[in-house]
């Protein structure tokens, strides 16, 4: 949210206010990760096993889905606590980026790094209305939220995310 607020204002006020305004932020939400909400740090661990599996199979990734699910090439599951009575699994990495590299090897990563850049590209030349800095500080929050979490791959949020991605190509596109 503190993303897309400071992306929409620094096309709507001045810069010298903005500045002010994003050092304010920062404060509150530093004060607010160190004495509020402390994140564990769990899913950086699990990121460097799951990056380190992933580098057994940079090319090709290890399929759809294969993340949660046994497969015939991939026979380990990523466990969130040993407790052998309780025992928990991640069904996500919690990282798009992580995710698509395990999933579906680095030419995933090239083909997202080329879509982004083509959005910065049509966002820069554009008119910069409403809704094109709407739809592109969207689109910066769903990418900052999505390295900690997974919005893609829940129905109930994807269903928004795809249509705002669509409707930001035909907004720059149109410009």
């Amino acid at each position: 949210a503190v993303l897309s607020l400071m992306f929409l204002l620094w096309f709507k006020i001045n810069k010298k206010l903005w500045v002010a305004i994003l050092i304010i932020l920062s404060l509150v939400v530093v004060g607010y990760i160190t004495f509020i909400d402390k994140p564990g740090l769990e899913r950086i661990e699990l990121w460097k096993y799951v990056l380190q599996d992933a580098n057994c199979r940079p090319i090709t990734g290890w399929g759809m889905d294969s993340f949660r699910r046994f497969t015939s090439i991939k026979k380990q599951y990523y466990v969130m606590e040993a407790n052998p009575g309780n025992m928990a699994f991640f069904d996500n990495p919690h990282n798009i980026f992580v995710s698509l590299f395990y999933e579906f090897g680095f030419i995933s990563l090239l083909l997202l790094g080329g879509y982004i850049r083509q959005i910065i590209i049509w966002f820069r030349r554009s008119l910069k209305e409403p809704n094109t800095i709407a739809l592109t500080g969207f689109v910066l929050a769903f990418f900052l939220v999505s390295m900690g979490n997974f919005p893609m791959w829940l129905a109930r949020t994807a269903i928004i995310i795809v249509p705002c991605f669509a409707l930001l190509e035909i907004a720059l596109k149109n410009d």
